[in-house]
Parts: C-alpha cells; sequence; structure tokens
C-alpha cells in the first residue's frame, strides 16, 4: 500500500538526521570508547544505517515512478562498495573497514534517492554545513587564543578532533557551501563574509598542507563557474593579462610551496618513504592485495623488515614510524584492495573532473533547468574535486567527516540533471514493483548494519569499561566483561590489548602472550610489540622478548622504549657487551620530541656506560655493578 509522506515532517525529520551525522561526526571522545576517534565512527554508521532504512522505506512507499537511470559517479560508488564486499568475503577477513565502506556507499545512494525523488529543501542542509564549520572554526581560534585547550597535547591548535588534518579537511568541505550563502543569501551576506573569513582562519591556524591545496580547489571551481576564469585566462586578447598574472603567481606559490616544504620537511620525507614501500608491496600483490584495513599491520611490519636489512638510509630511519595510513587513498586503495579496487575508486573520482561543460552561473537557465541543479551543483563539484585533490597527499576516507560530506555533496551533485550535463545514466526503469523491491532490499541492508553496529557499539563501550575497572584493579569485573564480548570483539585489537593488560595484571604472562599476540596479527603498534617482550622475558624466553623488542624498535627506528627494554634485558643477563651497545645506540639517539622519559631514558643509558666504564668504545666491566633500573 502506498502513501504521501508530508512535505513539512520529513523534511524536519531528514534535517534532524543530517545533524546528528555532522555533528556526531565532529566528536572524539574518550568517555565511551577505548580510542577517542570510534565515538566519530559509531556514531555516523548507526545514523548513516538508520538513513538507508528510512530512505529504503520512502522507496517502497512512494507511489510515484521513478526514472531509474542512475548516474555513472552512484553506480561506480556502490560498484565499489559491492567490490569491497565480495573481496572481504572471499578473499579476508570481514572486519570493519569494509562495514564503514559498504555503509558509505549505501548511504550516498540513500541521500541520491531521497534529493533526485523528494523535494527536501537542501538549503537546510547547506545551513547545517556552514553552522557545523563556524563551530569549528570557533573552537580552533579559542585554542589558538588559549581561551580552550586542544583535544592533542602535540598541537596547540586541533578544533573538536584529535587530529588537526581531519579538522582542517573537513572545513575544506564548508567552503563550498558557505560560497553557496555568499553567492544566494543576499540580506545575509555578512553572515558569509564572517563565515568565509572564520573558515579560512582556521584552516591557516590548522597548518595543514592537504587543506590548502583543497581550499584553492574548493573556492577556485564554485568561482570559475560563476565568472568563467578558465575562458578568460585561455582568450587571445587577455594573453598579456595573464602571462604578468602568472609570472606574478609563480612568484608568489613557488616560494610558498618550498617554504611550506621545509616547514614540515621531515612529515614529507616520511611520506616519500611510506609512498616508495608502498609501490613495492603493490608489486608483490598487484592483483588481490592486502585485504581492507590491512595497512596498519603489513606496511608496518614491511617497513620493520626493510630497515632491518640495512635497506633504509639515515634519513629515511629519521622519519620512519609508525603510520596508520598511506598519505595517498590511491595507493591505500590499491595496496589494500589490489588493481580492480583502486580502477573503481580513480573512476569514481575522475567522472567529476569536467561534468558541466560550458555551464556558467552568469548565464540565466533555461525553463527545463532544475534551479536547485542551477543553485547546488558548482558547489558540489568543488567539495568532490577538492576531495579528489586532498586524496593525493592525505586521508581522506577514514576522516570520518570528510567523507561524509564528500558522500553528500556526491549525491547532491548526482541527483539533478542541470542544463549541459554529460554525465551518462543507465538502467531506463519506471515500475511502482521495482520502487518496492528495491526498497525492501535497501531499508533489508540498513537494518542489518544497524543492528550489527548497535551491538558492536554496545560491546565497544562495555570494552571501554572493562579497561577502566582493570585499571583501578578490579580484575574480576573485568574479566568478566572481557569474556561477555568475546564473540562480538574477537576481531578489535582494543579488545586483545585489555585482555592482555589483565593477563599481565594478574601474572598470568602465558595468558598475556597469547592476546597480545591476537593483537598483533590486528595491527602493528610498536607498543603492542613491547608489551608482548615483557610477557615473554617474565614468562623466561628471552630470544623471543629480544624479537619483540627488535620488531617494536625497526617498526619506530626514533623510539627509546624498546632500546631500553633490550639493554636492561641484557644487563639482567650479565650479556655486557650487548647492553652496551644499545646503551651508545640510546645516547647517540636524537628524539623526534623532547620529554622527560626521552631523559631518563638517555640518563639511564649514560650511567650504565659509565659504570661499564665505557670510554673510547672500550669497556672495563665491574662485577660490583648495581644494574637494576632506577624506574623500573
Amino acid at each position: 500500500m502506498y502513501f504521501r509522506v508530508t512535505n513539512l515532517g520529513f523534511n524536519f525529520f531528514i534535517t534532524v538526521l543530517f545533524t546528528l551525522l555532522i555533528a556526531g561526526s565532529l566528536v572524539h571522545s574518550g568517555m565511551y570508547f577505548y580510542y577517542p576517534s570510534q565515538f566519530s565512527w559509531y556514531t555516523f554508521l548507526l545514523v548513516a544505517s538508520f538513513f538507508i532504512c528510512v530512505s529504503g522505506i520512502y522507496l517502497s512507499a512512494t507511489a510515484r515512478k521513478m526514472d531509474w537511470r542512475i548516474p555513472l559517479p552512484i553506480v561506480l560508488f556502490l560498484m565499489w562498495g559491492m567490490y569491497v564486499f565480495l573481496h572481504g568475503l572471499l578473499l579476508y577477513q570481514f572486519n570493519t573497514k569494509h562495514i564503514y565502506l559498504i555503509s558509505v556507499a549505501l548511504f550516498t545512494f540513500s541521500v541520491y534517492i531521497l534529493f533526485k525523488e523528494y523535494n527536501y529543501r537542501i538549503n537546510n542542509l547547506l545551513w547545517i554545513i556552514c553552522t557545523a564549520g563556524l563551530i569549528e572554526s570557533l573552537i580552533c581560534i579559542a585554542q589558538f587564543l588559549g581561551v580552550t585547550g586542544s583535544a592533542n597535547s602535540y598541537f596547540s591548535v586541533t578544533g573538536s578532533l584529535v587530529n588537526p588534518n581531519i579538522t582542517a579537511m573537513f572545513l575544506v568541505m564548508c567552503i563550498p557551501a558557505a560560497l553557496n550563502k555568499f553567492f544566494h543569501i543576499k540580506n545575509r551576506i555578512w553572515y558569509s563574509v564572517l563565515l568565509l573569513a572564520m573558515l579560512f582562519s582556521a584552516i591557516l591556524l590548522l597548518k595543514c598542507r592537504t587543506a590548502y591545496i583543497g581550499a584553492c580547489l574548493a573556492t577556485f571551481i564554485p568561482l570559475n563557474y560563476r565568472y568563467n576564469l578558465t575562458d578568460r585566462l585561455i582568450n587571445k586578447s587577455n594573453r598579456k593579462a595573464v602571462v604578468l598574472m602568472v609570472i606574478i603567481a609563480s612568484g608568489i606559490l613557488i616560494p610558498l610551496a618550498v617554504n611550506l616544504y621545509n616547514s614540515k620537511k621531515a612529515s614529507a620525507d616520511g611520506r616519500k618513504l611510506i609512498w616508495k614501500l608502498s609501490l613495492n608491496m603493490i608489486s608483490e600483490k598487484p592483483v588481490t592485495g592486502y585485504g581492507y584495513a590491512r595497512f596498519t599491520h603489513d606496511y608496518n611490519i614491511y617497513q620493520a623488515n626493510y630497515i632491518q636489512a640495512g635497506k633504509a638510509s639515515e634519513s629515511q630511519i629519521e622519519n620512519a614510524g609508525y603510520v596508520h595510513m598511506a598519505y595517498n587513498e590511491f595507493l591505500e586503495n590499491t595496496l589494500e584492495g589490489g588493481i580492480p579496487g583502486l580502477l573503481i575508486f580513480s573512476g569514481l573520482l575522475l567522472s567529476f573532473i569536467f561534468p558541466l561543460k560550458k555551464c556558467s552561473l552568469l548565464a540565466k537557465p533555461s525553463k527545463a533547468s532544475n534551479t536547485l541543479a542551477y543553485n547546488y551543483k558548482p558547489y558540489a563539484h568543488g567539495a568532490i574535486c577538492a576531495f579528489a585533490a586532498m586524496s593525493i597527499f592525505n586521508f581522506t576516507i577514514k576522516a570520518v567527516p570528510v567523507m561524509c560530506l564528500f558522500a553528500i555533496y556526491l549525491a547532491l551533485f548526482s541527483s539533478k540533471q542541470s542544463y549541459g550535463q554529460t554525465v551518462p545514466k543507465l538502467n531506463s526503469i519506471r515500475t511502482r514493483n521495482f520502487n518496492l523491491l528495491s526498497g525492501l532490499v535497501l531499508s533489508t541492508l540498513g537494518l542489518t548494519i544497524l543492528i550489527n553496529q548497535i551491538i558492536h557499539t554496545n560491546a565497544q563501550i562495555k570494552n571501554k569499561k572493562a579497561a577502566e575497572l582493570i585499571a583501578a584493579g578490579s580484575f574480576v569485573k573485568g574479566a568478566k566483561i572481557l569474556t561477555q564480548i568475546n564473540e562480538v570483539l574477537n576481531g578489535s585489537e582494543s579488545y586483545w590489548v585489555n585482555c592482555g593488560n589483565l593477563a599481565v595484571a594478574t601474572k598470568q604472562f602465558s595468558e598475556a602472550i597469547f592476546a597480545f599476540n591476537q593483537a598483533t596479527k590486528l595491527t602493528a603498534d610498536p607498543d603492542l610489540y613491547y608489551m608482548l617482550g615483557k610477557s615473554y622475558e617474565k614468562n623466561g624466553d628471552l630470544i623471543l622478548a629480544a624479537q619483540q623488542y627488535s620488531t617494536a624498535k625497526y617498526i619506530e627506528p626514533t623510539r627509546f622504549k624498546p632500546r631500553a627494554a633490550l639493554m636492561n634485558m641484557h644487563l639482567r643477563a650479565r650479556n655486557f657487551e650487548s647492553a652496551i651497545v644499545f646503551a651508545k645506540e640510546i645516547a647517540q639517539l636524537k628524539p623526534k620530541i623532547k620529554s622527560e622519559e626521552v631523559n631518563r631514558y638517555k640518563n639511564r643509558a649514560v650511567d650504565v656506560l659509565k659504570k661499564l666504564g665505557v670510554k673510547n668504545g672500550r669497556s672495563k666491566v665491574s662485577s660490583e655493578i648495581n644494574f637494576r633500573p632506577k624506574n623500573g
């Protein structure tokens, strides 16, 4: 039975969902989750899956015949989601990243359906994006002025998120919405000017070079549609002016680019190493890849082996470290999903390069054209191109608020045909039965994901509670919770870390070894290998302990803790020559960030060298020396 949805009520309901989605994705909180970023992750998945259900119900219930010629970007997005699903199902273990990517694909399709077939007030959505951008900008400025603290002790300005790069890229994605308000809301132009000023100021304060590139594109493309900038540049009558502009721009941009590179040279050189080793890994598994969500584990182990084999230069060793992503979505997608995954993802982004040929906002739209497309598409196009550019230099897919806005802009761009559009249309089917069937499939998929994520969210909240109980010494209560959530979270490294910490606290080192080994199958955090080494050492297996400490050392070569553990272990075993080697390494190692902990390690190493009588590379061992570490 079909029915019509009340416009006002449904518009309000969808607006509330968009508000929850965007606001929730901008919260990093360790109050309920083991990792602060999990709050953003699970909020997005819960709201997005509910949104998919709503879209499916609407699709099933609508009495209208729908145009099922789906734009190419939406088709490619759905193909990507299907490929990720089959890749995880057939080749590798299904994990949270598979769920995330599939959810994003279905969410994009759901938003597209609502924008295309339901007269949703898109202006409401743009106001939500602008307001979120304004609030984030105010937080950044307040942090810069010292009014409030940042969410990360390593950075003075981060916004509401732990990682300032995510905040900066999110603000870039807000620029097109703000430009839309600037050009189309004349009676509130002061708000638009203030908003744009705040956005650009916050982006500068966050010091994210990727965001600078994205901001240029997010601004230029809408302006190009409005003022035909590229046409004016290639006009022969303007050639002298263009040459002069190019000279001036080169004089500004080249020194600026060099300055930006030198300002974070270590970071840039570190990314060059990541890209080089990622290409090496891709050449070994070009077709299937290593599996989605496997980058963090497989890359760091590969890098550790590369350094241990002596293939890395001194500068590469200085800039190497434990990384979570490739800082290039094209490389990471190829490494994880193989060349087929790269082709689909690249095709998705490339389909937007020249989608609106000869479309100018100065020209008046024809009567047949859609005014929504006329008002919104160029701005959505700017956001999408900014996302594509930022994907070359940083992580955008796992940056939840950035990916959220990308999905929304993509759906908005694809939802309405505009004059001059060249995006092909596929699958022309017009039947109510097809609406009903498609809606049932979509709502079923959304409901399945929603139930799955409710279960996982509840388990992750319990996992955080267990961690707090273990830290407080309530081992029995902590163990009881961990037993309850084992079946749900046995693929989560934070769960196994909790189990390992509990086992260490209760001196069950064999159980700790098992738990930390399970965690190291999922990620390659050097702290895990350090804890695994400690557990082996406590269990009396010094050879395996040394192997784990060494792995931790090579994953992050500038880290002191694994070297200190190796030095102390050799001292206890009275293997003084090896202890001297590690003590020298600690004494000579340059820290990336100076801290009291680093000073303690260095002082301890110098003390050991003095007691062993090391001078000019020679040692004089005394049997009366006390080698017990001062700090455990």
